[in-house]
């Protein structure tokens, strides 16, 4: 079987995001099949068995509309479609949405991260054939010998899904240091509807002058960084209130860390049994977890061995042998 993987065609697919996705699936694909990875285009890419597009922009064209080999496309989620509210479209995102839901109809295949986003996708776009891979950890996020520090840390970015206002605010109830990695929170800010959360984080934080020591933010990290941040951490908390899958959950369960989240969207489906649950939009529920987490050390009712059991149940390897998989099943189709 000979399989193309596309790359984006547009940027701000970055190395912790979509990016981080296609290189860990090829690196799994090659030990299985023989993949290779292609430039985008929108001439018809030919000569292989499968074309495999590892992203779907949903308001940039990213399939050419011709296509002559068995087309596969991965779609993370439906976040900004699912919340119009709060990810208004300006009118190219109106024009160019319609265009790419018709062309998702066309393709073989559809991957997406989780049986959320699967239910999201059947029922907002009509898109039958819809299979779930699930992403994973990379190996390198592992227990170092680091000491437990007393801080909180999130890993991500500030669009209203992430609820980043509700976790500063809980740790600024409990005087709990927090540290929040991700490079949107380093760069300068655009004026618009969906930064606006970004915004009034920026603003929640250096406004309360007692408290703005206790938020640092740390911008991007690399990954080696990251692993010890993962490690010093008293706890993760992962606040979204939606999310397509939450890799951090999974990258702090297979540092050891303790995490909180919320059960909604495909959280508690990641996280299974190892978690503590919180409601994220209760300031006072989330900083009372917080506090259990920093008074106990680790959370009540919870075995160690369950954060690194949980997060073991996930590996590219798997990914990659269920995406072959699906490979197969469509290549028996006529």
């Amino acid at each position: 079987m000979k399989v193309a993987l596309v790359r984006p065609p547009v940027t701000g697919h970055g190395a912790r995001g979509i990016g981080f996705y296609g290189q860990r699936l090829y690196e799994a694909l090659s030990k299985i099949t023989n993949v290779s990875w292609r430039d985008f285009s929108y001439l018809p890419i030919t000569g292989f068995d499968i074309v495999h597009y590892p992203y779907f922009d949903l308001f940039w064209p990213t399939l050419p509309p011709i296509r002559f080999s068995k087309t596969v496309v991965t779609l993370h989620d439906l976040t900004p479609l699912k919340f119009p509210e709060h990810f208004p479209l300006g009118i190219r995102a109106k024009v160019v949405w319609p265009w790419q839901k018709f062309l998702l109809k066309q393709v073989d295949a559809v991957l997406t991260d989780s049986y959320c986003s699967k239910k999201d996708i059947e029922e907002m776009t009509g898109v039958r054939n819809v299979f779930v891979t699930y992403l994973a950890a990379d190996k390198v996020f592992r227990p170092l010998n680091f000491k437990r520090e007393n801080f909180v840390l999130y890993v991500g970015g500030g669009n209203w899904n992430k609820n980043v206002i509700t976790l500063i605010k809980a740790c600024q109830k409990i005087n709990m240091p927090l540290v929040i990695v991700g490079k949107e929170f380093a760069m300068p800010i655009k004026k618009n509807v969906e930064t606006e959360p970004l915004r009034e984080i920026l603003s929640l934080v250096h406004t309360r002058s007692r408290t703005t020591n206790l938020i640092k933010f740390a911008g991007f990290v690399e990954t080696s960084e990251l692993v010890k941040l993962y490690n010093q951490a008293k706890v993760y908390v992962q606040p979204s209130v939606y999310e397509g899958f939450g890799l951090p959950v999974l990258e702090a369960m297979a540092c050891n860390t303790p995490v909180i989240c919320g059960g909604n969207s495909s959280l508690a489906e990641i996280a299974g049994n190892a978690a503590t649950f919180a409601d994220v939009l209760d300031v006072n529920d989330l900083a009372d977890k917080i506090k259990n987490i920093k008074d106990s050390g680790s959370p009540l009712g919870l075995p160690r061995v369950a954060r690194m059991t949980q997060a073991a149940k996930f590996s590219w390897e798997k990914t990659a042998k269920e995406t072959y998989e699906i490979y197969k099943k469509i290549l028996k189709r006529d």
